[in-house]
């Protein structure tokens, strides 16, 4: 959403609505903050009401119309008057999509990855939250004038689910210059940056560090998410599996990432499918990767296998196990790494910030030059 905010706030007054606080680099955009506080008895009623949606359908729409968070934003976008409408989740659907069909201006929906979904780990979750989320979205989805996702397996089931037909944007960083490094093949450096979440079993790529070639060498470059003590553990566990093979970096800024990685070979976006989201991602570290001039090992994740086998900028393992990871690596010789990663390099600069915001960009002028033409005849 930052990105954008960046790309469309030199032609566009943007109204932003949401939580939070504005970034300091928003000088140009009025923010229009909304409280998501509520009181012990609304979340209580609230508990009821999704409960009761399970049977009744129609008090998913009381639940919603009742929340003073939704009544809020709706209220900042009729105050806004705007000519066009982005949303980003399926809440701000709900109330963007009315507010579109009474102000009668065009509704584009960012759906990024699969809503209903989201947090299917929880039984809770994909109890009460799932089944309401599935009925905003069969009630607004219809409603949008554009939409835009992810990866295209996620828009093939967005089209089956509710017969819209998203365009693809990848969540990819801006150009970037990076020097290109020979390949020292004794001494061929592995990274993997990222979240470090229990679900994504990180473990599998230490365990494949332990019998891979001894001229590879793990680096893992970890952002620390709730859980701070699963980086220790994964230290510990490195130090008994594969000691001497891996080396944990300390992160940095999402606008040093590219120019950081650009040090190493080969990334690995092995992310094993734990969720359907995980395993249709079309992730920010493949995109960062190809910026970098890395090439990329992934595993048979159904959307990025598709790309890396398109583009041919990596590999893909057999599965999700270290043994697979470890036989996939062995094969590779270094002309073939080296391959990949000016494949890779010639591949980020074709997709990046610039050409992917360009279809946002495009799409907005379109559909508010659709909209103007209508307004005339």
């Amino acid at each position: 959403m930052q990105r954008q905010v960046e790309y469309l706030a030199p032609n566009y007054h943007i109204t932003y609505i949401g939580y939070g606080k504005m970034p300091d680099a928003w000088t140009e955009v009025e923010w229009r903050p909304v409280d998501r506080s509520d009181s012990l008895p609304r979340q209580m009623i609230d508990r009821l009401l999704l409960a009761g949606g399970r049977i009744i359908t129609p008090l998913y729409d009381l639940w919603f119309e009742t929340r003073r968070r939704y009544q809020q934003g709706f209220a900042y976008v009729l105050d806004a008057r705007p000519d066009l409408i982005l949303v980003n989740d399926w809440a701000a659907l709900a109330f963007g999509a009315r507010a579109a069909e009474q102000l009668g201006v065009p509704l584009i929906f960012d759906m990024h990855e699969y809503w209903a979904l989201e947090n299917e780990t929880s039984r809770l979750w994909m109890m009460f939250f799932a089944p309401m989320i599935r009925h905003f979205l069969r009630k607004h989805a219809p409603k949008v004038s554009a939409s835009i996702t992810v990866s295209a397996p996620i828009a093939r089931r967005y089209h089956a689910d509710h017969s819209i037909d998203p365009i693809l944007l990848y969540n990819a960083p801006k150009p970037a210059q990076v020097i290109q490094h020979a390949l020292d093949p004794d001494h061929i450096k592995l990274i993997y940056h990222g979240a470090a979440g229990r679900n994504r079993h990180l473990e599998t790529m230490i365990d494949a560090a332990a019998i891979t070639d001894p001229r590879y060498h793990l680096y893992l470059m970890l952002v620390t998410t709730t859980n701070g003590d699963y980086v220790d553990e994964l230290k510990q566990y490195a130090e008994r599996s594969a000691p001497g093979r891996v080396t944990f970096l300390s992160s940095v800024p999402p606008t040093e990432i590219v120019q950081t990685i650009a040090d190493y070979d080969m990334e690995l976006a092995f992310i094993p499918p734990t969720t359907y989201n995980y395993e249709m991602a079309m992730p920010n570290k493949l995109f960062e990767a190809l910026a970098a001039g890395l090439a990329v090992c992934v595993g048979p994740s159904l959307a990025m296998a598709e790309f890396v086998r398109e583009h041919r900028c990596g590999v893909v393992t057999p599965d999700f196990t270290a043994a697979g990871l470890a036989e996939t690596l062995n094969h590779l010789s270094p002309s073939e790494i080296d391959a990949l990663r000016r494949a890779a390099y010639v591949l980020g600069g074709q997709i990046n910030a610039d050409t992917e915001m360009a279809k946002l960009t495009d799409l907005c002028r379109h559909l508010l030059a659709g909209q103007r033409e209508g307004a005339q005849s």
